[in-house]
């Protein structure tokens, strides 16, 4: 019975929705497996194997729909080979897939996930990823998914830091925008210790090396950040959320100039420690903010102002999943998307037994609040 470690949401050409999940290794068996709506809207089918990239077990995966024909393709780096693993919808059928194929080794460097995948004006890819505590980049060759991608190209250390953890966007103009976490110490960073500095670093040009310089985002409120989430509201501005390291979850809005000169906002008071977030587009436009708490079965919530995209409601309760004495622990991989009828649908995983549990909105506009759990693959 496989743990799982990660979970990612997305949505196939027709409008229903696909769930991409990675375990712990066990022999020779997947380490990824998915589960999928049956027809948009639809009952989820049970889980599914997924294959078995490189070697060792995989990362949480990421997820991304191609524009040119809304087929799905999913990016994982393994902790056996150290490198990035890409495999795709080869058809209009729902259940064709190509195999797992590999991306390499950035630099020759171990990429540590999640693989932050960008989906450009021209329908090509650029994944962004961390390894060997730098950041790096590569695009697909053309817009059709493939198996083969130039080589990777460094983005380098954030401020000189180590590079711990990246989010990617296109912002408003069409250009990717990199969030990256970095560290300043060069000894060995576990997950409980990924806190420090946020930088940003964007594309100014439609060249390969048309880069901007890395600045800083600072720490928010004076805080250690955490990893960050990037998000696009209804009007093309990014959105970046990070938990800090004495509680609350901050947000810094990009101006419409694609600098960032906004301060950083609370949507909480630093009295209980968020963990992870995750973060969608609802169906009234708004960007619809999801937060676990540390050590903690609760999930908190926040939404932006329809009239003012810069201010938030307060983190507030939004559920709190069944757990047992085994299950008490941190929650972990949240991921959002819509069915195709409006309704917020919520995965997360239990922590301390990688167990899944589904948060659904009983109707269009409300709160994803009706929740089951799912078995073990």
């Amino acid at each position: 019975m496989p743990q799982l470690t990660g979970l990612t949401l997305g949505k196939r050409h027709d409008g229903s929705l696909e769930l991409v999940a990675a375990s712990v290794a066990d022999g020779n068996g997947p380490t990824m497996w998915h589960a999928w709506q049956r027809g948009p809207n639809g009952d989820w089918t049970g889980w599914h194997p997924f294959g078995k990239p490189g070697h060792g077990a995989p990362e949480r995966p990421s997820i991304i729909q191609h524009g040119l024909d809304g087929r799905l393709e999913v990016f994982v780096a393994t902790d056996g080979d150290q490198a990035v693993w890409h495999r795709w919808q080869t058809g209009p059928e729902l259940d064709r897939w190509s195999d797992w194929e590999s991306l390499g080794k950035p630099g020759g460097q171990e990429a540590e996930g999640p693989v932050a995948p960008v989906l450009l004006e021209d329908g090509r890819l650029t994944a962004v990823v961390t390894a060997g505590r730098r950041v790096w980049r590569a695009t697909s060759p053309r817009a059709e998914p493939q198996a083969h991608w130039p080589a990777w190209s460094a983005l380098g250390r954030p401020g000189g830091a180590t590079a711990m953890a990246v989010a990617a966007l296109s912002n408003a103009v069409g250009r990717v925008e990199v969030a990256a976490l970095g560290q300043t110490a060069e000894s060995s960073i576990t997950p409980a210790e990924m806190e420090g500095n946020l930088w940003h670093r964007a594309q100014t040009g439609p060249e390969p090396d048309d880069w901007s310089d890395w600045e800083s985002l600072g720490e928010p409120g004076g805080h250690r950040a955490r990893r960050p989430v990037l998000g696009q509201d209804s009007g093309g501005a990014l959105h970046l959320f990070t938990p800090a390291s004495v509680g609350a979850v901050w947000h810094k809005e990009q101006h419409r100039d694609l600098s960032w000169p906004r301060p950083w906002q609370a949507l909480a008071q630093p009295v209980i420690e968020f963990a992870e977030t995750a973060v969608m587009l609802d169906t009234g436009g708004r960007l619809f903010l999801v937060a676990t708490e540390f050590a903690s079965n609760r999930l908190w919530y926040a939404v932006q102002d329809n009239h003012h995209p810069n201010t938030w409601s307060p983190l507030s309760p939004l559920a709190a999943v069944p757990v047992t004495p085994e299950d008490l622990g941190t929650l972990i991989s949240p991921t959002l998307h819509l069915n195709d009828d409006g309704r917020a649908q919520l995965f997360v995983l239990i922590g301390a037994t990688g167990k899944p549990y589904q948060l659904t909105a009983p109707a269009t506009g409300q709160l994803p609040t009706v929740g089951r759990t799912w078995p073990h693959p």
